[in-house]
């Protein structure tokens, strides 16, 4: 019976150190921004945004954390917050638009192009002798025609 409160007291003080910020993401257009990286300086864990630009993220209570969001075509946001444990705050941001010119560079195709395909010569068609003298039977006697 003692464990019981033993038990309710330890999940208490465990989620008294730990508070959540969410928000949106949008850029300069007030458009959703998804797939941002969201996540706390120095450490690993983080989160991305939704196809909307919503995000939550679990953060430690009662010290100063930095967040830090950032999006390929965007400029990095950094954000410093200190909540209270079990404090929820809403953290809405817009991303400025940083586009990266990239060196030039050039794209080539050295792979050698091997075919199944017989040609034939337009000159030859008239010269080669056929029974019937219909184009469609000399096609049905090259390789991968088939003979329906």
């Amino acid at each position: 019976m003692l464990a019981l409160p033993l038990i309710f007291l330890s999940f208490t003080i465990y989620s008294q150190n730990y508070s959540f910020v969410s928000g949106k993401i949008t850029d300069m257009e007030y458009r959703p921004v998804e797939f941002v990286n969201i996540y706390i300086e120095d450490y690993s864990s983080g989160t991305t945004s939704d196809r909307n630009g919503n995000y939550e993220l679990k953060v430690a209570a009662g010290k100063d954390i930095v967040i830090i969001f950032s999006c390929v075509g965007y400029k990095i946001r950094k954000q410093v917050v200190n909540l209270k444990p079990d404090q929820r705050i809403e953290l809405n941001l817009i991303l400025e638009v940083q586009p990266h010119e990239l060196k030039e560079f050039i794209v080539s195709d050295n792979q050698v192009q091997k075919t199944n395909m017989t040609r034939i010569d337009p000159k030859l068609v008239q010269i080669i002798p056929d029974v019937s003298g219909n184009f469609e039977a000399i096609l049905k006697t090259l390789p991968g025609v088939s003979k329906q």
